[in-house]
């Protein structure tokens, strides 16, 4: 998954072909002994630009996928690898939709939480038929104020309730109601296991014009841009992406 804002047209082909490569081969889902080691259930995108605002969901490989051209500005991309006995199909991939009277929100999530647990806490009886990713979402929007305390305030409860099985890899794109602005955060930390491996960083990058937030994996492609400046992201801080960290356009 990834994040950008910014002036990204130009790069945005390269990108795109990284996130399709490794979604069909990921070398580092492979040497976590995963097969098969793709990403293959479903892709998903959202976008904000000038005031346009577009959500993509598919049940198909994001390598099956023909290319797209999103106006620069703030979009988010999933591809997703469900958990085993997780739902399948269009309405489970990434990123997932929430809206309240103040915010529309939009959630990418790679990792894992106790489902049942959340469940619990938001009062859904039945979970089978919904994700862990769904669910927390629906846990976000469940708090009040901004974007970040939202964030902040559901990251609280899962660490409250020990209900972090696997690396909460999160991108965040939410879009207020009142002016139209966007916002776009990001956040990792290890699981309660302590195990944390390349596979699980995040990357901070910048680009000429645009600054984004990736999976390790993309980062390792052949089709990355390599005229970027990249860094691991911090683990257990909720950070936000802003145009004024991109490098300046030649």
């Amino acid at each position: 998954m990834f994040g950008i804002v910014g002036d990204f047209q130009e790069a945005f082909p390269d990108l795109f072909n990284a996130i399709q490569d490794v979604a069909r081969h990921d070398p580092l889902l492979e040497m976590s002994g995963t097969e098969p080691p793709r990403h293959s259930d479903g892709w998903g995108y959202a976008s904000s630009s000038s005031g346009s605002l577009v959500h993509f969901r598919t049940a198909s490989p994001i390598y099956n996928s023909g290319p797209i051209k999103p106006e620069n500005g703030f979009f988010i991309a999933h591809a997703r690898k469900a958990s085993p006995s997780e739902p399948l199909g269009a309405a489970n991939s990434h990123p997932y939709h929430a809206s309240d009277e103040t915010m529309e929100v939009y959630l990418a999530h790679n990792g894992a939480f106790e489902k049942r647990g959340i469940a619990d806490i938001i009062g859904v009886k039945e979970a089978a038929d919904q994700t862990d990713s769904e669910f927390f979402l629906q846990l976000m929007m469940m708090q009040k104020g901004t974007l970040m305390q939202r964030l902040e305030d559901a990251l609280e409860i899962i660490r409250r309730h020990r209900l972090l099985t696997g690396t909460p890899n999160l991108i965040v794109l939410g879009i207020r109601k009142d002016n139209g602005m966007p916002e776009l955060l990001y956040y990792t930390a290890a699981p309660n296991s302590g195990v944390y491996t390349e596979y699980n960083h995040l990357y901070h990058v910048r680009g000429n014009g645009w600054t984004g937030v990736f999976s390790s994996s993309i980062t390792g492609s052949e089709f990355f841009p390599e005229d970027t400046e990249k860094e691991v992201v911090r683990t257990g801080v909720i950070l936000s992406l802003d145009t004024r960290m991109a490098t300046k356009s030649k």
